[in-house]
């Protein structure tokens, strides 16, 4: 109650797992390249997550 308070850290918890959660992995990046040579088109979902790996370049 009396005395300093404990320093606040860098990122909470949940940021953390925010951060690691819009990292694109290996699987995510195999499975794009998959369904876009399945089908030879690029759907909303695949062009989002193409977005995703050329802001991570």
């Amino acid at each position: 109650m009396f005395g300093k308070k404990a320093p606040k850290p860098a990122q909470t918890y949940i940021e953390t797992l925010a951060a690691e959660g819009e990292q694109v992995t290996d699987y995510e990046s195999e499975w794009l390249e998959g369904t876009v040579d399945a089908d030879g088109e690029i759907d909303d979902l695949e062009r989002r997550q193409i977005a995703r790996l050329a802001q991570e370049s």
